[in-house]
C-alpha cells in the first residue's frame, strides 16, 4: 500500500520546517538584545557602577546586533527583492 502524497511531502518537508524554526527562534531572540541590554545596564551598571560590566555588556550586544544585521542582510538578496533572472536575457528583470 502506498503511502499518501500528503504524507510523502511532510516527510521530505520536516528537515526544511525544522531548519527554518531554528532560523525564527534565533532571529527572535537576537531582537531582544537591545531590550535586555537596556535592561542590565540600568540594572547591573548603573547600580553598582562598573565599567568592565559595562564594557563587556556593549561588546556582547555589539556582536550579537552584528550577527544580526549579517543575518538581516542575508535576507534581502536581489532574489528576495522581486527580481527574477530572465532566461531569455539572463538579465534580471523586476515583478511587481
Amino acid at each position: 500500500m502506498q503511502t499518501p502524497l500528503s504524507l510523502q511531502v511532510k516527510r521530505q518537508l520536516r528537515p526544511f520546517v525544522v531548519v527554518l524554526a531554528g532560523f525564527t527562534l534565533a532571529s527572535n531572540l537576537l531582537l531582544l538584545v537591545a531590550p535586555l541590554y537596556m535592561l542590565q545596564v540600568y540594572d547591573r551598571v548603573l547600580s553598582s557602577g562598573s565599567r568592565d560590566t559595562l564594557v563587556w555588556l556593549t561588546v556582547l550586544a555589539v556582536f550579537l546586533l552584528a550577527v544580526y544585521g549579517d543575518a538581516d542582510d542575508e535576507e534581502h538578496t536581489p532574489a528576495s527583492r522581486g527580481h527574477v533572472l530572465d532566461t531569455s536575457t539572463t538579465r534580471p528583470r523586476h515583478v511587481p
